[in-house]
């Protein structure tokens, strides 16, 4: 005699087991959004955030030693056991320890900037803002060879990479405001005079966008003026400039330098880097 089976009992079976599929889904789930989350766990004395490092090395003065992994990759387990040997761990004391992983799309745009295309590999990034990479597998003998032949400053990161990071400046409408309160801040004013029809303005704006140009404006004041508007013109030519666009970095002690005309990337953070660094004798003037 067949049994038969009680549609309850079924449903209460096919109840507990869509249960427990979607406890495991939320548990992997959560453990891959946390291996993720910039700033949400610390590895064992690593940290995982590249934002993290950088704030620490601005605080610290220390180099940041990066090692980028793939998780799937055996070479990347080789190097990841190579890097708890004794002898390494004491030659990384003095650094900051950042691991990033090939899986997480804004750690493999960080890792670009420093030619890095493929995981495992590990890089220095010096203070200087210079670094030193090495690609591929590599011992604990290896490691400390690199760590004692990269000295500062090293190469130049690329000026190209798009490296996702919270930055959010607030950028005054008016000259007044901006000077206000770069007055209270203690700071240096950045002006960025534009014309909103003008493609070459457009494309000055765009490069405030990138990672290298906000490393070196977020210590400043940031003021963005229209020339449509009549007394943005009269402050244009305060500055002696004629067109648009322009960038102005004015200093707490009220000297200036000026740049007029669109230039590359590369020349627009050597003029800021420059400028904000002048004496007053070298500055109020291009």
């Amino acid at each position: 005699m067949k049994k038969k089976v009680s549609h309850s009992n079924h449903r209460a079976c096919g109840s507990a087991r869509r249960w427990a599929w979607t406890a495991a889904a939320r548990m992997l789930t959560g453990v891959m959004f946390a291996s993720t989350c910039g700033g949400c766990m610390s590895l064992g004395g690593w940290v995982n955030d590249y934002v993290a490092a950088e704030q620490r090395q601005a605080e610290s003065g220390e180099p940041i030693f990066i090692f980028y992994k793939d998780h799937l990759d055996p070479l990347s387990g080789r190097v990841d056991q190579a890097l708890r040997d004794g002898d390494v761990k004491s030659a990384l004391a003095g650094t900051i320890a950042c691991k990033l992983v090939k899986d997480y799309a804004p750690d493999r745009a960080y890792v670009a900037q420093y030619g890095v295309d493929r995981a495992p590999a590990i890089i220095l990034v010096h203070p200087d803002g210079t670094y030193h990479a090495h690609l591929g597998a590599i011992n604990a003998a290896g490691i400390l060879a690199f760590l004692e032949r990269s000295k500062p400053p090293g190469e130049r990161p690329r000026q190209d990479a798009y490296i996702p990071r919270p930055f959010d400046p607030k950028w005054h409408s008016t000259l007044d405001r901006a000077t206000q309160a770069a007055n209270q801040q203690g700071k240096p004013t950045l002006i960025v005079f534009k014309w909103w029809l003008g493609a070459d303005d457009w494309k000055l704006m765009r490069a405030f966008d990138a990672p290298e140009v906000q490393r070196v404006v977020e210590g400043c004041v940031l003021c963005r003026l229209d020339y449509d508007y009549l007394p943005n013109r009269n402050h244009l030519r305060t500055f002696g400039l004629t067109r648009t666009p322009a960038v102005v970095v004015r200093k707490t002690d009220g000297s200036y330098r000026t740049l007029e005309g669109l230039v590359p990337p590369d020349d627009l953070v050597r003029f800021l880097r420059d400028a904000l660094s002048a004496s007053p004798a070298q500055t109020n003037g291009q």
